[in-house]
């Protein structure tokens, strides 16, 4: 822990590696007093509901450990501060990266939100939820609703990239130039998160982001479409198909400060993705109309055909065991493209695939050889 109370809880203290939020209103203290403090038992954890005693742990004479307050032995076990890492992260975006926010666990009729930024050009304000932890989809609706009756205009879900879909690869996260970055999530949450954005009420904006540690610092990219499907095993998927531009954390703490930020030409662009966030709703790209399939009389072979040339699809293809044939079409005005189509055997999985995406299998003869 960065963070103790003395014994009456009215003196916070932090250590100088503590970040600037928890810094903030603190008393700083060395190593040799955060030692005095634990050894003559002045300080507590910061947990209101804990009252173990702590130990300093001095840093590393490597620097490869930070100084840092631990619970005695065994008191851990009953403490939310020391067993819920999940905590560390929600109070370093909320406290760190959205820092300079107008107010933090804003209080409305029938919610609360983890924090509030004001908008640069008006008096309106949006909310920002720091979920680290699963949630259901009737929370969520709840909350899109207290937050629209209280005059918020939007809400943006702020999620850990990690946890939300776990194996992804997120290969060019922090790269402008690259919008499609296809990530598959299954986690039921997550999905049912998204799901309660895209239904948020009429008039109303709502938005999921994904924030993930890189080399660059944490960077944030706002979901911008999304497809669902189930896989061969049945399983709910969303592919998110388009994110939008990235935000690197120094953005994100100017952004936070609302009309008190810090304006200059290199940050303007990115700022302006933070700002459109507000009035965002996640969109939802279909397979309908994009494929076709048809399936010879034995019921032994099935062709997609795609209208247009889609990497999407073409990768869930692969995964449904279905062949890629490389091919040509020109279109009316005159363009082509090398769409192909997919061939194969129609297993149970990619025909439950093809009924979730509405599409319908023809019995026909092949044209072709597939």
């Amino acid at each position: 822990m960065q963070v103790t109370y003395s014994l009456d809880r009215t003196t916070r203290y932090t250590l100088p590696t503590a970040s600037d939020a928890e810094r903030a209103g603190a008393t700083v203290v060395t190593t040799t007093e955060a030692k005095r403090l634990a050894n003559s038992h002045e300080a507590t954890c910061a947990d209101k509901h804990c009252s173990a005693r702590v130990w300093f742990v001095h840093p590393s004479i490597d620097g490869q450990r930070v100084g840092y307050w631990r619970h005695e032995s065994g008191a851990s076990e009953t403490c939310g501060e020391a067993r819920n890492p999940e905590g560390v992260w929600h109070r370093y975006v909320c406290r760190d990266l959205l820092g300079a926010a107008m107010a933090h666990e804003y209080s409305v009729p029938h919610a609360r939100a983890d924090v509030v930024v004001r908008r640069v050009n008006n008096a309106k304000i949006c909310a920002v939820e720091v979920q680290h932890s699963p949630i259901k989809k009737e929370t969520v609706q709840k909350r899109h609703q207290a937050h629209r009756d209280a005059g918020i205009i939007s809400t943006l879900w702020v999620v850990d990239a990690r946890r939300a879909a776990n194996g992804a690869d997120f290969d060019g996260w922090s790269d402008d130039s690259v919008a499609s970055i296809p990530v598959d999530i299954s986690k039921p949450w997550v999905n049912d998160l998204i799901d309660a954005c895209r239904e948020a009420p009429d008039g109303y904006s709502a938005v999921v982001g994904f924030l993930m540690s890189t080399p660059r610092g944490h960077v944030l990219r706002f979901i911008d479409t999304v497809r669902a499907f189930h896989d061969p095993n049945g399983t709910r998927v969303t592919r998110v198909v388009a994110w939008s531009k990235p935000v690197p954390e120094h953005v994100l703490r100017d952004w936070a400060a609302g009309p008190d930020r810090r304006l200059n030409q290199e940050v303007a662009p990115t700022l302006k993705v933070l700002d459109a966030a507000a009035t965002r709703r996640v969109k939802t790209s279909n397979t309908g109309g994009l494929l076709s399939a048809k399936m010879n009389a034995e019921g032994t072979r099935i062709r997609l055909a795609l209208s247009r040339h889609d990497a999407m699809t073409l990768r869930l293809g692969e995964i449904l065991g279905l062949t890629w044939f490389p091919g040509h079409r020109t279109f009316s005005d005159g363009t082509t493209a090398k769409v192909g189509y997919l061939a194969g055997e129609p297993s149970s999985g990619l025909l439950g695939w093809l009924a979730a995406e509405g599409v319908d299998v023809v019995r026909a003869p092949m044209v072709r050889a597939a």
